[in-house]
């Protein structure tokens, strides 16, 4: 009786992550493909995008670059919100305790020197901070998919252009993965 309780704990669990679009983009992350992307002109955008965001600024022009599509109102509304929480941002990752990862989003690390330095309370508004940027990413990155009909190898390589252009905007000290996905130091 107990192996028939596993494994259907076990099926369900399959079902509902192969039926849950959101656990899906995260889950199944196809290799980038930027064989659909205007390459030089999205990491333009890219940077200029992240470094308005890093300023602060919650309003930037959007205009579409050879043909890709950047002006939404989903991603108009997540670059307003990820400009308004910045400095949190970069104070997290300033104080070593996050790290820009390759998929695109930032992981908070978790470790003893994390917990000592910090309390219940500000580990809790640190997490708090960290799902909304990475909610706002990815409503970005969607956007971005649907509005150019992209693959989800484009949108894979989308998310890799939009990490590169963090790390190149990044204060020495501050953590990313490199290509490999290895943790590295600016």
């Amino acid at each position: 009786m107990t192996a028939l309780i596993k494994h259907t704990a076990a099926l369900g669990c399959i079902i509902f992550l192969c039926s849950c679009a959101s656990v899906q983009s995260t889950v199944l992350r196809a290799n980038p493909d930027y064989n659909e992307l205007p390459v030089d002109s999205v990491s333009q955008a890219a940077l200029n995008v992240e470094q308005g965001i890093k300023d602060g600024k919650r309003e930037l022009p959007l205009e579409s670059i050879n043909g890709f599509i950047l002006d939404t109102p989903e991603v108009k509304q997540a670059l307003r919100s990820r400009a308004a929480r910045s400095e949190l941002i970069q104070d997290i990752l300033t104080r070593g305790h996050a790290v820009e990862k390759r998929n695109g989003k930032i992981s908070i690390i978790r470790s003893s020197a994390y917990k000592k330095s910090t309390s219940s309370k500000m580990r809790d508004r640190d997490a708090l901070f960290i799902i909304m940027e990475n909610r706002d990413r990815v409503i970005m990155y969607q956007s971005l998919t649907d509005a150019n009909k992209l693959s989800p190898a484009a949108r894979s390589a989308l998310e890799v252009i939009f990490q590169r252009a963090r790390v190149d905007q990044m204060e020495p000290g501050q953590l990313y993965d490199d290509a490999e996905g290895n943790p590295a130091s600016k």
